[in-house]
């Protein structure tokens, strides 16, 4: 790390490059991944029971007004885009894998990137981002959650769920038909108090935390946007 107003050497560069290749693997790998799982993944979690989700939804849309514009990233074939709207939500659905987002071709989803959403700055009085983080690299979290807290009006609500543990790397996509076995995802584990420091960093208030345990071990918060930055 370069020390504050120290010159960056051509070692700090190449860190930096390096960790920046390592990102994008990271994210272009999932997305091949998903490329491939697309149908199956919509098929199978379109139909599942979740109520720890339902939960989730009914108190996140509580502080909302009907119609408020909200933004599901990371929707994937549009599961909860579709479950928020039937709560009276106005929900756009982003997402970087053209596959999912054609998987139940639900309508209002576009292509797009986490980290560098097309939206205006405090656009959203919403934004649902469901076991998404999970996939990003730990050290690009940070700039996900500066460009939520960007599209986020004051006052604006978040729930963000992320996978809670220790550790990052690569694993098997494990379908009940034993089909894709080898397909692998990359997952990032968050602590909840060094998570919670993240969101303090860019400006979010935590107004609620529930855990459920699946497959894994599951942190939902519900946030308030609060205004300024780090």
């Amino acid at each position: 790390m370069t020390e504050p107003g120290a010159e960056p050497t051509a070692e700090n560069a190449a860190e930096a490059g390096t960790a920046a290749t390592a990102g994008a693997d990271v994210v272009a790998g999932t997305q091949r991944a998903y490329t491939r799982i697309a149908r199956r993944y919509a098929q199978r979690w379109s139909s599942a029971s979740n109520p720890w989700i339902e939960a989730a939804a009914d108190r996140f849309t509580a502080p909302l007004p009907a119609g408020a514009l909200v933004a599901d990233v990371g929707c994937g074939p549009g599961n909860d885009t579709l479950r928020l709207r039937e709560r009276g939500l106005r929900v756009h659905g982003f997402d970087l894998s053209h596959a999912m987002l054609t998987a139940r071709d639900v309508p209002g989803q576009v292509r797009a990137d986490l980290r560098a959403l097309p939206l205006a700055d405090a656009a959203l009085d919403g934004l649902w981002c469901v076991a998404v983080l999970l996939h990003i690299p730990r050290k690009a979290v940070p700039a996900a959650l500066a460009e939520f807290h960007r599209v986020l009006r004051p006052g604006g609500h978040a729930l963000i769920t992320i996978a809670e543990g220790d550790g990052e790397g690569w694993e098997p996509y494990a379908h009940p038909s034993g089909a894709d076995e080898a397909v692998e995802r990359y997952f990032v584990y968050h602590a909840r108090e060094a998570f919670a420091g993240l969101l303090a960093a860019a400006g979010f208030e935590i107004l609620w935390t529930g855990c459920a345990t699946t497959h894994r071990t599951w942190l939902s918060l519900h946030l308030r946007r609060i205004r300024g930055v780090h």
